[in-house]
Parts: C-alpha cells; structure tokens; sequence
C-alpha cells in the first residue's frame, strides 16, 4: 500500500509542461481563428459576424487551422484525461470534470450564446421582434 501511495504521488507530482504550453497557444489561436471567421465565406460553416468583404488571406488561414486545430484538442483532452487517471478513480475524475465544466457551460448557454444568436438574428431585414420577446414566446 505505501509503494501505491509513493508510485500515485510521483506520477501526480511529474508535470507535463509541454502539454501546458501546445494547451495554451492552441486557445490563444482561437482567438485569431474567429477573429479571421469574419472574412471567411467559404462553405466550413457561417460565422455570426461577417464582414461585408473577404479576404483571400484570410480564407487560407482559416482553411489551414480548421484542418488540425479541433483535432488538437481532442488530444490534449485525451493526454490530459489519461494523465488524470492515473491518480484520480473514474469517479473522482467524472464529478471533479463536471465541477469544472458544467457552471462555464451553463454560464455561456445562458449569457454569452443568447445576444450572439439575437445578434445574428437581427442581421435578417425580416426580423422584427425584440431581444425579450422570443424569451417571452417560450
């Protein structure tokens, strides 16, 4: 049991900083991601914002990201679960993940997701209704 406790505490004490790091660059792209999204009027999808003009630099950048940056993630997600794993039970890992996610998930379903639809919503001559009203409509 004391060769568990030493093997747990060493594996939870080793760092993985170049993780961190490729964690860190890919949410700061993101942000040059959607940034350039505005210029973007190829078929990868509608970004909420547009700008009336296009950029063909732009359109090349994000057709390059789009191709290995949510793939990232998704490794970094899976890298950081199987380290996570290795010192938490299942369980602990599922109910500190919801800790951790559920109160930012539902703080952006209910603050930031509404006034982006709302927004792209008015972007249509036809829409006429309030911000509230739809709420309202239920």
């Amino acid at each position: 049991m004391q060769q568990l406790r030493l093997a747990t505490a060493k594996t939870k004490s080793e760092r993985r900083y170049d993780l961190d790091w490729l964690r860190v660059l890919a949410v700061l792209l993101l942000v040059y991601f959607h940034t350039a999204a505005i210029f973007y009027t190829g078929d990868l999808g509608e970004f909420y914002v547009k700008n009336d003009s296009s950029s063909n630099e732009m359109e090349r950048f994000i057709l390059f990201v789009h191709q290995w940056h949510m793939p990232l993630f998704f490794l970094l997600s899976g890298a950081g679960t199987w380290f996570a794993l290795s010192f938490r039970t299942p369980g602990e890992y599922v109910i500190e993940r919801f800790k951790r996610l559920f109160i930012p998930f539902l703080f952006g379903t209910l603050v930031i997701v509404p006034p982006q639809v709302y927004y792209r919503l008015l972007s249509n001559p036809d829409y006429q209704d309030s911000y509230i009203r739809p709420l309202a409509k239920g």
